[in-house]
């Protein structure tokens, strides 16, 4: 009878094992609970909470809007992201000193950003300049990134040029971009806060309601480098818009300009209107030469079929708008502006929430007095 030949017994180190776990399989476990990354760089508010806020839309105060919209908006940042807060006119009546930072732009407390904008209440002056200058005070001590995100139904009532007061700022070297968002603003005063952006280095949005409101901060905040669970998954994503397949190269493009328009208002200005099926902020910028350019670069983009690739305008600063689409791994389309030559012209660019509309805007040049 043969014996049983017993295989021979390895024991096993626990502790080894239980390290490899710890090592290998914990990340792996963590990283499926990952839902978005904390800001890069520093996000600061600028809210206005003077007296005009208190008006109302469709039957609510501007302000009780804002506080809803922001306090919503408070779910969506990690405790890791740097997002500050900066108010004004909201403590005195007819008092231009009227701007207080109610949090340094540090780690998100999210009750203490939600407490601070429930008790915010619309009382006095426009102090929209002082708020800059303090928000530039942060700016100056840090070496961070930083972006500014205004949100006006007005512009600066205290004699002060909120637009020069940037300019100045940015010709310090300060490192900051500012969006602007004009709440129910029109004529005038929508034109200074949109050239606070446009010296800011940002985006100007308009917004006429609380649908569009919400809207444009969301776009305001993405802009500033925010991704993740900030776009709420209310519905599944269209097949256009899911990432493609691991290894393609060609990118699914999710951008259509279905026209581009030229329009002049009595004042001079001269328009060029960009229509987009999705909201697409081009890269926009100056090409001296013999024919002096202002080129659109739109990424990730194609033109409708009834789009005229070669538009005469004849503007008295812009003669003529080229079309094309560049690019094979991931289509651009180029809008070139050929401008008259021997014309000093200012360029400025928006965005509106009106048909997804991206609007650049240019005037002639002032000539400096003698």
């Amino acid at each position: 009878m043969k014996k049983r030949r017993h295989q021979p017994c390895h024991f096993v180190n626990i502790s080894m094992l239980l390290t490899i776990f710890l090592t290998v399989f914990v990340p792996i476990i963590s990283a499926g609970f990952c839902q978005a990354e904390p800001l890069k760089r520093n996000l600061i508010f600028i809210l206005d909470a003077s007296g005009s806020m208190a008006s109302e839309i469709e039957g609510k105060p501007k302000i009780e809007i804002v506080r809803e919209i922001f306090i919503n908006l408070a779910k969506n940042f990690y405790p890791e992201s740097k997002v500050g807060l900066i108010v004004y006119g909201h403590r005195y009546k007819g008092d231009c000193n009227d701007a207080e930072e109610l949090i340094p732009a540090d780690r998100f407390d999210r009750q203490a950003f939600t407490d601070k904008i429930q008790n915010i209440k619309a009382i006095g002056m426009s102090a929209l300049s002082l708020s800059l200058q303090k928000a530039a005070e942060t700016v100056r001590n840090t070496k961070e990134k930083n972006t500014l995100i205004l949100l006006a139904d007005g512009r600066d009532a205290c004699n002060t040029d909120a637009c020069a007061l940037v300019r100045e700022l940015k010709a310090e070297g300060l490192g900051f971009i500012l969006h602007v968002i004009g709440f129910d603003v029109s004529g005038d005063a929508e034109k200074s806060l949109a050239c606070v952006a446009g010296a800011g280095g940002g985006t100007y949005f308009s917004a006429k309601n609380a649908g569009e409101l919400q809207t444009a901060l969301k776009k305001a905040v993405e802009l500033s480098g925010f991704k993740g669970n900030y776009r709420e998954p209310a519905h599944p994503a269209k097949p256009e818009e899911m990432p493609p397949p691991s290894g393609s190269v060609k990118k699914s493009v999710i951008n259509e300009i279905s026209a581009v328009k030229f329009e002049t208002s009595p004042d001079g200005q001269e328009k060029v209107i960009f229509i987009q099926s999705s909201y697409r902020q081009p890269n926009v910028f100056s090409l001296k030469e013999e024919i002096p350019k202002a080129v659109c670069d739109f990424s990730n983009s194609r033109i409708s079929a009834g789009v005229s690739r070669n538009i005469k305008v004849g503007g008295k600063l812009v003669q003529r708008i080229r079309v094309g689409v560049h690019g094979e791994k991931e289509p651009k389309v180029r809008v070139v502006l050929d401008i008259a030559p021997e014309r000093k012209y200012e360029m400025k660019h928006f965005f509106s929430d009106k048909d997804n509309r991206y609007v650049v805007v240019l005037t002639e040049a002032r000539l400096s007095e003698p």
